[in-house]
């Protein structure tokens, strides 16, 4: 079963270490899932995934890697219980839960039409990976 373990996370690291975030050397490890602050537009650049053989380069355009999930938190003093979910943007629903499905083996569990998106979610361990489709999206 693919874990997430890491989350490259684009933006400064101020608004984190605002809220409580204690970050080392770029990093911090909040719910079980290391965040790596790369710098840069505000979002996700890609992840590290464990138990993922062979691990992809990309998934439908976001970047891949193998990564151990972090041994111990030092996500300074919010004590955060897990990661919920991480959410991808996509301009195709349908070609990018098939890309998650096909480079990690976990089915697409179910789909949600929400007015003018719709939503389809994938569960990596305790982590839940949301993709949302919009046509404010443009095509990678």
């Amino acid at each position: 079963m693919t874990l997430l373990a890491e989350l490259h996370v684009g933006g400064p690291i101020e608004p984190w270490q605002s809220i409580g975030v204690a970050v080392h050397d770029g990093c911090a490890v909040v719910g079980g899932v290391r965040l790596r602050f790369v710098g840069g537009d505000a979002g996700l650049r890609g992840w590290g995934v464990a138990e993922c053989d062979p691990t992809p380069a990309s998934i439908d355009g976001v970047a891949t890697w193998s990564a151990e999930v972090p041994a111990s938190e030092h996500g300074g003093s919010l004590q955060v219980l897990g990661t919920d979910h991480v959410v991808v943007n996509t301009s195709s629903l349908d070609r990018t839960c098939a890309a998650v499905e096909a480079a990690t083996g976990a089915p697409l569990k179910r789909i949600r039409e929400a007015g003018p998106i719709r939503q389809g979610f994938h569960r990596w361990g305790p982590v839940i990976v949301e993709v949302v489709e919009s046509a404010q999206v443009t095509a990678p």
